[in-house]
This record gives C-alpha cells, structure tokens and sequence, in this order.
C-alpha cells in the first residue's frame, strides 16, 4: 500500500510539475495594427507571435489570407494579406483577426475608393421650348464641364 501511495505522489508532483511549467497563452500582433492597400489591388503583411496554433479570418471576401492557420511557433509568424482591386466608388474597411484558443487580435486593412465620375443619364431628349436641364453628376474627385456644341452653355 504504501509503494503505490508513493507512486501516487510522485505521479501527482509529476503532473503538477508539467502542467505549472507549460507557458500560458500568448498571442502578439508584431506588425502595425493597420494595412493600407492600393486601389489596384495589393498585398500587405501581418505579424505576430503565437505559442499555440492559430487561425486567421477576414471580415470581408473582397481581403484573403495566407495561410490561413498554422501550428505554434516560437518565433514570429508573417500572413499575407491580398485584396482584389476596388472597383466601388467607396473606401473600403475590413478586419483580419487572429485567434488562438481564447484569445484574439485584429488588424485593420483599409482601401481607397475607384476614382471617377458617374453620369447616370447620358442622353436628354429636349423639346423646341427647353430653356434648361439638370444634368445629375456623381463624383468622387475634382471635375469641371464644358461642351464642344456651341449651342449649349454650361
């Protein structure tokens, strides 16, 4: 009885000893916690430490990554982030976040809107009596009108 109490202790201390000496979680985004992207389309890094395995995902599909997980490391660990090109009008925000067991991170990618100019009505019918028209314009940058008819005037 008292052989197996002793191994009973030691497998205790044993396990104790394994389990006080495992590091605790750590995931660290060594990288800024911004990526600005062209227009055009680009690609820019993350990178970070994670001593446990890890996932990546993005808020958006218009932002992709690779890899998209991996096992744990004890050096730094770098994730590309590839975006398609805007083609909207509008900037676009998304978020990659990084996970690891109950922790996570995120990381902000940001694209600049499409320039251009938007005529949503490009022919106008007028009758003999038309003085004027509204011509609606959509814009996003600096414009200016002018005509090559010399019967209209801007």
């Amino acid at each position: 009885m008292r052989r197996v109490l002793t191994f009973a202790l030691i497998l205790l201390n044993f396990t104790l000893c394994f389990s006080s000496c495992q590091k605790a979680p750590e995931l660290t985004i060594t990288s800024t916690s911004s990526i600005d992207l062209s227009v055009d389309g680009s690609s820019g890094s993350i990178t970070f430490t994670a001593n446990r395995d890890w996932s990546a995902s993005s808020s958006d599909s218009w932002v992709t990554i690779s890899p998209s997980s991996g096992k744990a490391s004890d050096g730094t660990v770098t994730v590309t982030v590839r975006c398609s090109a805007n083609t909207t009008y509008d900037d676009r925000t998304a978020t990659v976040t990084i996970r690891m067991e109950d922790l996570s991170k995120t990381v902000t990618v940001r694209q600049p809107a499409n320039k251009g100019v938007i005529l949503p009505k490009q022919l106008f019918d007028l009758q003999s009596d038309a003085n004027s028209i509204d011509v609606e314009v959509q814009a996003n940058v600096q414009y200016t009108v002018s005509t090559s008819a010399d019967w209209i005037r801007s």
